[in-house]
């Protein structure tokens, strides 16, 4: 191995490490997995397997924690900072997430969901005023989960650091949705029943699951799981999609 390709496989390893997933038998479901595929969060939970992520994907998500870090800076220079990286959940859902950034405007408190896009997605997301719904669910739950009744979706752009914020009233009938969502992924990775891939299949190449998804459509259901319940959480599962 030449001295560059050690160099590169060591910063390469060092940056993937942050992005590893830490089995735990108790699971628990992060608000920023909702609006993934179902499928890739029954790998994720479920298959004991090292999956090697793309490199070039996982620096993307390393300069996405960069952009996050830049705006905290910035609301915390302003003065309007009134905390990050905020833990909020719920115990009897099995659902927890970080609020990225919260700022207190005229004695009201606002979380701020953001996310870094690159420039093409930048200007189309704010064309359609950040209608983009995984990004709404997500801000969603963070302000049912931390009370709170309205917040900010920051969009920042990756090339120029431009960003925008968007602002979101908490939704309680998009909370019922979501809990259903919740309650369906839980019900599937106890029973360790194979989820139908999302519709959405644009997202399959990004993920680093999609070798051994597409290789088989079967259902994996295990042994103690009737063929009765495996087609309710396989239906149940299609109908709370995103």
């Amino acid at each position: 191995m030449s001295l560059e390709t050690l160099i590169q496989s060591i910063i390469h390893k060092s940056i993937r490490r942050p992005y590893a997933h830490i089995v735990d038998d108790k699971i628990t479901i992060h608000a920023s997995e909702l609006t993934q595929c179902n499928r890739k969060l029954w790998y994720k939970h479920i298959v004991d397997i090292d999956v090697d992520a793309d490199k070039h994907n996982v620096e993307v998500m390393s300069l996405g924690e960069y952009c996050h870090r830049l705006f905290i800076d910035w609301c915390k220079m302003s003065g309007i900072w009134a905390g990050d990286n905020i833990k909020v959940g719920d115990a009897s859902l099995r659902i927890r997430g970080y609020i990225d950034v919260r700022v207190r405007i005229n004695d009201e408190l606002y979380p701020i969901e953001i996310k870094s896009v690159s420039e093409k997605k930048y200007k189309e997301y704010c064309k359609s005023e950040c209608n983009v719904p995984e990004f709404i669910a997500q801000l969603n739950t963070y302000l049912v989960l931390g009370d709170y009744k309205a917040g900010f979706i920051c969009l920042f752009n990756r090339n120029t650091a431009e960003w925008r914020l968007f602002y979101r009233e908490r939704d309680n009938n998009l909370w019922s949705y979501i809990v259903d969502k919740i309650k369906v992924l839980h019900q599937c990775i106890e029973s360790k029943t194979l989820p139908k891939r999302d519709n959405n299949t644009s997202m399959c190449k990004y993920c680093e699951y999609w070798n051994i998804c597409w290789k088989s459509d079967k259902y994996v259901e295990s042994k103690s799981v009737s063929k009765e319940s495996s087609d309710s959480c396989d239906r149940t599962c299609e109908n709370v999609q995103f």
